[in-house]
């Protein structure tokens, strides 16, 4: 579980209540990704929404035809700063990851699985939506 208070300050969580903030708190989860390391890739499904709190984090796309490898990245399009939400794709269908993100320094990244669990379900079956508000 994470604190209540820590999601408050993210924009994204601006207009949920207590209860609400709680009830996202239980299911949220903390991960440190060390420095160059993958956090999901393009292309896969987009199962968790992801909220950096400390470090940065690179986005790539993939060229076609190439293999990112470690000196073959993919092209630089974009790099997620502490309070800044990504794999915004986990609410938009079809769920797929359209980049590649990779930590480019000592990072703790929180993410909150959405709608793919058990869990989810509880929250959205007790009166919560985080698209509902926007």
């Amino acid at each position: 579980m994470l604190s209540p208070e820590k999601l408050r300050y993210y924009p994204f969580f601006g207009l949920l209540d207590s209860r609400q903030l709680h009830e996202v708190a239980m299911i949220a989860e903390e991960e440190t990704f060390e420095s160059d390391q993958v956090i999901f890739r393009e292309g896969q499904p987009a199962e968790a929404l992801y909220f950096l709190l400390e470090g940065s984090v690179d986005l790539y796309y993939t060229v076609a035809g190439t293999k990112p490898s470690s000196t073959n990245k993919g092209i630089p399009v974009g790099e997620i700063n502490p309070c800044e939400t990504f794999a915004i794709s986990a609410l938009i269908e079809p769920n797929i990851i359209t980049s590649t993100a990779r930590a480019t320094s000592l990072s703790r990244g929180t993410f909150l699985v959405l709608g793919f669990g058990d869990s989810w379900a509880s929250v959205s079956g007790g009166g919560l939506s985080l698209t509902e508000n926007y």
